[in-house]
């Protein structure tokens, strides 16, 4: 802090300590729901599809997925620790090579 600003305001309340963790369950459950609304917002998108998603979507086996993923064919992105696919990506190279 600069000497020539002046302090900050504040206001001191008291509660008691019941009230108190009442209040820090109800922020921590607002920002939960905030913070997974924003993340499931990402990841239910059309664009990415999960690993069982594309399994179901393409009927191929998971042995195909992993052979495909591992020879570098398809490319998974991580967000959140969830494996995902890009729908446009995953497409082109089922119907480019017919597997």
């Amino acid at each position: 802090m600069e000497l020539n600003q002046p302090p900050p305001q504040m206001i001191l309340l008291q509660i008691s300590l019941h009230e108190w963790n009442e209040f820090k369950q109800m922020l921590s459950a607002i920002y939960s729901t905030v913070k997974s609304s924003e993340v499931s917002d990402k990841l239910t998108d059309k664009e990415y599809l999960t690993v069982k998603q594309v399994l179901e979507m393409y009927h191929i086996s998971r042995s195909t997925f992993e052979k495909l993923k591992n020879e570098c064919k398809i490319k998974i992105y991580k967000i959140r620790g969830k494996v995902l696919i890009k729908r446009s990506e995953i497409d082109t190279y089922i119907f480019k090579n017919k597997v």
